[in-house]
Order: C-alpha cells, then structure tokens, then sequence
C-alpha cells in the first residue's frame, strides 16, 4: 500500500494504461489500405507550414493546408496512372502526361470526371514516351524522351506537327523532358541529355541556348524543369538550385534553397515559388525573394500545375495525382 492506496490497484492502473497505449502503438503501425482509384478525403499527408523570418526580424505570414485530395492507383485502367510525369492546368481541366500508359488523361479540377485519349499515326500511337506538357490555344506541346522529339496534338488528340530529333546542335534534342510557352510567344525547352535550355521562336525556329557555362554561374548540372515568371524571367530547376535568366538567356541569379534533389518547379500569379524535392518528399513553397515560407508532405513528388490556391502535383511513390488547397 502507498498513501493509502493498495497496491493491486496501482498495478491494475497501471496494466491498463499500457494496454491502451499497446493499442495506439498498433494503430499507428497498421498499414495504410490502397488508394482508392475515385478521389477521397484527406489522402494525402499535409504538413504545417513553418513560418520564417524575413531581414527585418518579422514573422513571414504561414501558409496553411485547407485541404487536401488525392486520386489514382497504379495501373492502366480508369482512375489508374502508370509513371505519370507531366501536368496542365487550365480554367477547365487538368491535363496528366500518363507516360507508362503512353496516353494524355484528362480530369476535372474537382478530380471526378476522366476521359483520356492516344494520338493515332498510320496505324500506331504518335509518340513513344511523353513526358512534359505545355498549352498553345487549341494545341498542346508534349516532349517525348524515348524519340527525343516535340509532339504537337490538337484538343481532339490529333497529331499536328512534329520538332526536333536527337542530336547536339541546336534545335535537336538529347532526352528533352520540359516545356513552357513564353510571354513573349517563344518557346522554352529543356533539353537534359544536352544540359540545357534551348529557346524557339513560335514557329519553332531555334532562337537560343541557355546553360552553357558562365564565368560566375557555370554551367547546369541537370536541368529538370522550367517556368516563366508573370514578368518573363525564366526559372530552371537544376538538380538542388532555381536558376533566374533573362528572357535573352542571360543569367541573373541562383536560389539554393533546402533542397536535396529537385523534379519540378511552378511559378504562381504572385511569383510563389512551388519546388518538388524527390528525394525529400515534400513540396516546397517560396516567396519571390527566395525565403522558404513552408512545406506539404508529398511522397515522391514530381510535376507540379498551380491555379488560384490549389496546388495540383504527381505522387510518384503511389501513381496518384493530390489535389492541395492552401490558405496565404
């Protein structure tokens, strides 16, 4: 007995206290059930935003997770993704590269309404490995990494046009895996097995490269992605850095950032940096002047579209697309 309390009571306290914390234990161990292919709630694993300092020692306003939304499991059927690489967003859909399935899928924003479609050319479908995406009014610009080749496809999934074969001059490609559309009606592709940036002109005639090495930057390491800022400056994601050029192609600045190994970057309409970290497994978000503002736990994340606060990215780790809404 201690202060009056029997000891057999203590003890019994105490057993069923470890009993209780046992279950928690294996709850929290139990293993996470397939995704369902029909988007559900809270799928993926949002994490608190970090608030920052900026120079003048004031707290950087956090950025919060409103929601989260995934959808997709490994496979080729409906609501199934097999190595989706690229995204596209617009007023009204977004647009998945499913690369393994060698196919453009088509979502609502809301993630509940799917068709998808293949190129057809002589029989066969018109690309071998698409990878990257990009808008051009009726058109979509993908890049084909196997062929080393841009394939140009009409909204109804017709082949229009193709640029480009591999090689090492200029306007020919070795394993091209971006694409945007300037401001300035240009072209932008990075072109990784070459290690650069090759600008064109609208009608796809070859206008510049970026990358090539610079007294001060050097040259890139392995370019991944590109954006264009709302003002025309042109971001490269290379391996651990954001690299700033003019839209001559003119360096202006790095961003190092806490990033191990990038595989995506997007620009929103207040120039928000978005980074995927592969190796990180997170999404990180930037402010213009390069400070972190936070992060969103993503697994494996890759190509990233951004409209309004929603925040569409590959789950590479689970073939699913997550759906993300952030609250600045």
């Amino acid at each position: 007995m201690l202060l009056g309390v029997p000891a057999v009571s203590i003890a019994q306290s105490v057993s069923t206290r470890l009993a209780d914390l046992d279950q928690r234990i294996l709850r929290l161990m139990a293993p996470v059930a397939d995704a369902k292919p029909r988007a559900s709630d809270s799928v993926g694993r949002p994490e608190s935003m970090i608030p920052t300092l900026n120079s003048g020692g004031n707290t950087v306003p956090m950025v919060k997770v409103k929601s989260t939304e995934s959808i997709g499991q490994f496979g080729s059927g409906t609501y199934c993704f097999k190595d989706p690489t690229g995204l596209l967003v617009d007023a009204r859909w977004l647009m998945v590269v499913d690369s393994g399935n060698r196919r453009i899928v088509r979502l609502s924003h809301r993630l509940d309404q799917w068709s998808d479609y293949r190129p057809i050319q002589d029989g066969v479908v018109a690309w071998a490995m698409p990878h990257g995406i990009a808008p051009s009014g009726r058109y979509w610009v993908l890049t084909d990494v196997q062929s080393h080749e841009l394939v140009v496809v009409n909204d109804s999934g017709e082949l229009v046009q193709r640029v480009g074969e591999w090689g090492i001059q200029g306007g020919k490609f070795d394993t091209p895996v971006a694409v945007v559309r300037h401001p300035n009606r240009k072209w932008i592709v990075v072109d990784q097995g070459n290690r650069r940036v090759q600008i064109f002109s609208d009608s796809w005639q070859f206008d510049s490269e970026i990358g090539l090495a610079h007294p001060v930057a050097g040259p890139l390491k392995r370019p991944v992605d590109v954006a264009v800022s709302v003002s025309g400056l042109i971001w490269v994601a290379d391996r651990d850095r954001l690299r700033g050029y003019s839209e001559t192609g003119q360096w202006l600045q790095d961003i190092a950032g806490p990033f191990q190994s990038i595989s995506a970057v997007a620009i929103d309409a207040s120039g928000r940096f978005f980074v995927s970290d592969v190796d990180a497994n997170r999404v990180w978000i930037l402010a213009p002047s390069g400070q972190v503002l936070g992060s969103v736990e993503v697994s494996r994340p890759t190509d990233i579209a951004i409209w309004g606060h929603w925040v569409f990215v590959i789950d590479s780790a689970r073939s699913q697309i997550c759906r993300i809404q952030l609250e600045f």
